[in-house]
């Protein structure tokens, strides 16, 4: 929202209701992102095809968004070990998303370091960052590690939306 100018939210907000009528993608419950919505697509197979059509420019964009988002955070004196969390998990899910294992591990381990003390939620999605960097890597062992302490932190969440949104992140994680 606050990258987007008035009339982008708008046609973002068009866009995503005509998805979401044609079924293609819905609004998660409740989003990672406090004060913003979340939406997810419906079909694994439809993620994939809409990754796979992400042109050069989009996936630097992505990269300079998220970027952008932990700059701003990291400037704040009123930045959190959450704030930071959640910037280093986006981080790693946008270097998944285009396939980038080292980079996707790299900010998944920061998300780990500064998670660490904060409730399970944080740490969960640390370790789900990193399940998905490992396995994108082709380390199978490492991301069943990751995915297991994932979803050990998951039954420890107590807020039942953010329960659910880390649960249904690892089944779609050890369903890929």
């Amino acid at each position: 929202g606050a990258l987007l100018g008035a009339d982008e939210r708008r046609d973002v907000a068009e866009w995503l209701s005509a998805l979401s009528q044609r079924e293609t993608v819905t609004p998660r419950g409740e989003s990672r992102f406090p004060g913003t919505s979340e939406w997810v697509f419906r079909h694994a197979l439809v993620r994939e095809a809409a990754y796979s059509m992400l042109t050069p420019d989009d996936c630097e964009r992505m990269i300079s968004l998220a970027h952008a988002s932990l700059a701003h955070w990291r400037e704040r004196a009123d930045c959190t070990a959450q704030n930071l969390s959640i910037s280093y998990w986006q981080a790693s899910r946008v270097y998944a998303v285009l396939g980038q294992a080292a980079n996707a591990r790299h900010y998944g381990r920061l998300c780990l370091d500064v998670s660490g003390a904060e409730p399970p939620f944080f740490p969960g999605y640390a370790h789900e960052a990193l399940a998905r960097a490992e396995q994108l890597a082709g380390n199978s062992a490492a991301a069943q590690r990751h995915l297991a302490e994932a979803r050990r932190l998951a039954a420890l969440v107590t807020d039942a939306e953010e329960r659910r949104a880390l649960e249904n992140d690892l089944a779609g994680l050890a369903g890929s």
